[in-house]
Order: structure tokens, then C-alpha cells, then sequence
């Protein structure tokens, strides 16, 4: 593992655009099913009815806006924000007192966001989304297995993003000629057309744009990672041969759209990782806020059950 972890690290560093360009053809629908997946069978039985048909209302608004602006729409950035606070918002009332005043938190600071700057609070959301896993693993484990899961989760998520990000690592491996930010075997164009990725416009031009680019990207990889391999542990079932042939088929036919137009490539992609990316809010919320930690749900009912079910 620590292996792997460095590989990917110096990947992240010296080939920014390559590691990003072509984790994210190969590596972003599988983590986006599998996720889902995951999320149907952990948490499926404790969400309630009505709450569930207010999620699945919420995140077709979701699908509405992304569609919509694929097709060339004008849609308000603060639009989806609105939604995902509203997604927030619905499972407060099922959450204990402490919970609903963090939950309550995060739907004021999300109307701030979209009234000030709904972009970077996207954005930001989309960073924070890599932490996901974390929260995963510290809703089955407890004791000392947590304390150690989220040890290393800090450390994969946090410390070496924010290394990265310093430019030091970059710096050392230029003096062995190492490095090509540029470099892309996808039709990306050059790294700077990527970085509004996680980066909004006025901090592109910045001389540290790129290694916090870097930094984000190995993040998201490390979040690949933990989906696909952590994860099916976590939850027996996760993975079938039946599921996992449509999960290979569909992913083939998104890496030939990539492949033949990046742009258009990441832009529907993006309807379903908002998807999956904003259930995960409240799932989580409701997670830690109303059933003790470890509890394995029987049933298969959930706001986001009709999508993974449409797999073979």
C-alpha cells in the first residue's frame, strides 16, 4: 500500500494532467456506481419515505440543471447550490439535537455560499466531497480500528495533498527532469484549461495553481481508491459479476466519449457525480444523527435506489 501511495503521489506531481485526465475517463464512473451502491445497501432502510421521495425530487432538480446546461442552457450556478442545501435540509428534522444544529450550520453557510459566491462553494463542496471515505469508515468502525482509520485518513486526504501543494515535492523531482504538467495522452489541451476543475478563475494564473492542482488530484485518487477497494469490504454484496459487467460496459462507453471529446466527456459524467457527490450530504447526516454506528440495514429502499438498480 505505502508503495502504491507514493507511486500515485509522484504521478500526481509530475504528471498532473495525465494522472487527472486519465483517472478520471477510466476510474470516475466505476467510483460513482459503486458508490451508489454502497450507499443503496449501508444506508438504504433509514431513510424514510418521505424523506426519500424529497431527495429523489432534489437530485432530479440536480439532473434537470447539470442536462441543461450540457445542452447549452443559461442555469445560475446558485441554482444547484440551493438544491443541495435543500437536500440538507429536508433530513433535519430526523436528526438528533446536536446533529440538526451542525446540519442547521451547514444549510446557513450553504445560503451564504450561494448569495456570495455559489462557484467557489461548489467548488469547495467538490474538494470536500474526497473525504467521503472517512466518514464511510468511521460509521462502521469504533474504538481503536477508528482512531486508526482516521489517522491515515487525515494523513492520505489531508497532510499529503496539502505537501503537495507547497510546490517542495515538485521542486525535487524537476532536478531529475521528472516533471511534465503538460503532458496528456487524452485531448485535454494543456493543463490550464483543466484547473477550473477545482480551482476558480482568479486563482489559476497563481504560481501555485498547479501543485494545488496536484494536490487535489492525488486527493480524488485516494478517494477512487478507497471506493473501489475499501468500500466492498465494508459492505458484503456490493459487488455482483451481473453488476459488475454493466459497470465495465458503461464505463467503456464514457472512455470512448472521453476519448474522443474530453470536454464533453467530463461534462456528463458530472450529471451523475453530482449525484452521487450531494446524497452523500444528508445520507451521512442521517447516518450519524439517528441510528448508532454500525447497524446494517435488512432492506434495499432508498432515495438513490432507482439509479444503481437500472444496472444489468
Amino acid at each position: 500500500m505505502t508503495l502504491l501511495v507514493l507511486l500515485t503521489a509522484m504521478a500526481c506531481i509530475a504528471a498532473p494532467l495525465l494522472t487527472y485526465s486519465l483517472s478520471l475517463a477510466a476510474l470516475g464512473l466505476p467510483h460513482v456506481l459503486v458508490e451508489l451502491r454502497y450507499v443503496q445497501r449501508r444506508f438504504g432502510q433509514r431513510v424514510m419515505r418521505r424523506t426519500a421521495v424529497a431527495m429523489a425530487a432534489l437530485l432530479l432538480g440536480v439532473v434537470g440543471l447539470r442536462v441543461a446546461r450540457n445542452l447549452g442552457w443559461t442555469v445560475p450556478t446558485s441554482w444547484e447550490l440551493l438544491l443541495v442545501v435543500a437536500l440538507v435540509a429536508v433530513v433535519l428534522p430526523a436528526l438528533g439535537w446536536r446533529w440538526r444544529g451542525f446540519g442547521v450550520v451547514l444549510v446557513v453557510t450553504g445560503l451564504l455560499g450561494a448569495l456570495v459566491s455559489p462557484l467557489h462553494s461548489l467548488l469547495l463542496l467538490a474538494v470536500l466531497h474526497n473525504l467521503t471515505p472517512v466518514g464511510f469508515l468511521a460509521e462502521v468502525l469504533s474504538g481503536q480500528r477508528r482512531r486508526n482509520a482516521m489517522a491515515l485518513g487525515t494523513l492520505l486526504f489531508v497532510g499529503i495533498p496539502l505537501l503537495i501543494a507547497t510546490g517542495l515535492p515538485f521542486d525535487l523531482l524537476s532536478l531529475w527532469s521528472w516533471t511534465a504538467p503538460d503532458l496528456s495522452f487524452l485531448p485535454t489541451g494543456p493543463l490550464s484549461s483543466q484547473l477550473g476543475a477545482y480551482l476558480p478563475p482568479e486563482w489559476q494564473d497563481r504560481p501555485w495553481a498547479t501543485h494545488a492542482f496536484s494536490g487535489v488530484v492525488f486527493a480524488q485518487c485516494m478517494h477512487y481508491a478507497a471506493v473501489l477497494h475499501v468500500l466492498p469490504r465494508l459492505q458484503h454484496g456490493v459487488h455482483t459479476p451481473r453488476f459488475g459487467f454493466g459497470v465495465v460496459l458503461l464505463t467503456a462507453g464514457l472512455f470512448l466519449l472521453f476519448v474522443g471529446n474530453f470536454a464533453d466527456g467530463r461534462r456528463w459524467y458530472g450529471v451523475l457525480a453530482a449525484v452521487h457527490a450531494w446524497v452523500e450530504l444528508p445520507i451521512l447526516l442521517l447516518a450519524f444523527g439517528t441510528l448508532r454506528p454500525g447497524a446494517v440495514p435488512r432492506g434495499l429502499e432508498a432515495a438513490v435506489a432507482g439509479l444503481p438498480r437500472t444496472l444489468p
